[in-house]
């Protein structure tokens, strides 16, 4: 697994792993050949690899923000403007790159690390900045509602936990807050989570759905965070129509 010497950082090295690991390039059959389990075999094959060079890259990564600047690095190597399964491997890639404790989401949020949930989803939306520029009609309208969306979830959730425990209510407010309520709200900001399967279907809806929201099946298997977005960009439109019908009574 480790050909690049006990300190080194290679973006280009570990970019070669990761999509041979990605296609099972380096799984190797036993004697008897396929067998029904293969795939499963295999995939779990893969999944420790992938485990394994994460750590490795945790390992030798002095800070999280570096990696945007060996992501970039390799991004101008790479042709990724003709093969549409190159851009894939990559996009999968920076998901991998940008996860880091062996998580399988971005972010991750629990009762003591909502900030670092929040640096989590910037990450997200620097990620989406750098590999979906100029393949993304509405990428800076989908980048500010998740940052906002971000905010005030977090908001909202330090709120119900300020009611809760404030007062001479306090230690019921925590027995609410651990077995009932509490739970509640981080399922919520958890739904909102940049999971693997989200990232991915963030390149299909950028693919399949123009600006004006044409191509949006509302019966589509959608992640929640995508749904909320074109609801979001449906009431924005209807409020700038309103907006502009006013004006346009007022002049005459």
């Amino acid at each position: 697994m480790d050909s690049l010497g006990p300190n080194r950082f290679d973006i280009f090295e570990i970019y070669r792993q990761f999509c041979e690991l990605r296609r099972g390039d380096t799984y190797v059959c036993g004697e008897e050949g396929y067998r029904q389990d293969e795939e499963s075999q295999r995939a779990k094959y893969s999944r420790d690899r992938l485990n394994q060079l994460l750590k490795m890259v945790e390992s030798r990564m002095h800070t999280r923000t570096a990696i945007f600047d060996e992501l970039h690095k390799l991004m101008i190597q790479l042709d990724l403007t003709v093969d549409f399964s190159e851009f894939s491997c990559f996009y999968d890639f920076v998901f991998f790159m940008c996860r880091e404790n062996g998580q399988k989401n971005i972010s991750k949020l629990s009762h003591a690390n909502s900030l670092d949930a929040n640096a989590s989803i910037s990450r997200a939306v620097a990620a989406w900045r750098l590999v979906l520029a100029g393949r993304f009609r509405l990428l800076d309208k989908w980048c500010n509602f998740v940052e906002l969306k971000a905010i005030l979830l977090q908001f909202s959730f330090w709120l119900k936990y300020s009611c809760l425990i404030s007062g001479t209510y306090f230690d019921m407010g925590m027995e609410i807050w651990h077995y009932g309520y509490g739970d509640m709200a981080l399922q919520e900001y958890q739904r909102h989570n940049i999971s693997e399967d989200t990232w991915q279907q963030v390149l299909a809806f950028s693919r399949c759905v123009h600006e004006n929201l044409e191509g949006y099946d509302p019966e589509g298997a959608w992640p929640v965070l995508i749904d909320d977005f074109v609801e979001h960009m449906y009431r924005f439109a209807f409020y700038t129509l309103h907006d502009r019908k006013e004006n346009l009574m007022a002049i005459f």
